[in-house]
């Protein structure tokens, strides 16, 4: 029962990393959003020169680039996580049989 107990707190603190890791990741999206809207009211005003808007615009692509290797990790972590929660799940089913 307590390593039942050990298991069930792990599912919940897997839980949680995966909730931070949504919201590291919503907040990322945002940014970009952000800064790709920065780019195009600045395009529209035309308040900057041209060199200055590329400069832009590749901050954008980097921050993109960014963005999708971050998203590709975050996934990667939380399949290794849900494999785990899985694993441990599966393992207290089994003791929680073997214990009746």
């Amino acid at each position: 029962q307590k390593q039942s107990a050990c298991l069930e707190e792990e599912v919940t603190m897997l839980s949680g990393l995966n909730a931070g890791l949504q919201e590291e990741v919503s907040s990322l999206k945002e940014e970009l959003a952000q800064a790709k809207r920065q780019i195009k009211v600045e395009a529209k005003v035309g308040v900057q020169s041209k060199v200055a808007a590329h400069w832009k615009r590749t901050s954008a692509d980097a921050i993109e680039e960014r963005l999708r290797g971050e998203l590709t990790q975050l996934r990667r972590s939380l399949a290794e996580a849900d494999e785990r929660a899985n694993t441990h799940q599966r393992e207290a089913a089994r003791l929680t049989c073997s214990l009746e």
